[in-house]
C-alpha cells in the first residue's frame, strides 16, 4: 500500500491524504488520496484490496466499484486502474457505462 501510495504521488500528482487504520473502520488499513478531480479510498481486508471512487465535491461517502486480491498484481491493477481515471480527465462517474484509458487492452476500463 505505501509503494502504490508514493507511486500514485510521483507518477500522479495525486495528494497522499492518509494512510492508517481509523479507529472504527471495518478494514485493516485504508489509504485516501486525492486526484485532480476524484477522490480514492483504496482498503485492505484481509486478502482484498477495495476501491471507492467519489468526486471531490461530493459530501457522501466514495462508491464501491470493485475489489481484487492483495498481491503484487492487485497493486498493479489498482495503480493502472487510478492512472487511466487520472488521465482521462474524469471528474464524475456519472453518466455510465463510462469508459476510461485506452480503447482497448488491458489499460482500458469501463465502470459500469
Amino acid at each position: 500500500m505505501v509503494r502504490s501510495a508514493l507511486w500514485l504521488e510521483r507518477t500522479l500528482g495525486a495528494e497522499i491524504l492518509s494512510i492508517g487504520r481509523p479507529a472504527l473502520s471495518r478494514y485493516d488499513c485504508v489509504l485516501e488520496v486525492c486526484g485532480t478531480s476524484l477522490f480514492f479510498r483504496i482498503a485492505l481486508r484481509g486478502n482484498w484490496i477495495w476501491i471507492s471512487v467519489g468526486t471531490l465535491d461530493e459530501a457522501e461517502q466514495p462508491e464501491l466499484l470493485f475489489n481484487i486480491g492483495d498481491g503484487p498484481e492487485g497493486w498493479t491493477t489498482v495503480r493502472r486502474f487510478v492512472a487511466a481515471l487520472e488521465r482521462s480527465g474524469v471528474k464524475s462517474l456519472q453518466p455510465r457505462p463510462l469508459g476510461v484509458g485506452a480503447k482497448t487492452g488491458r489499460d482500458s476500463w469501463v465502470i459500469g
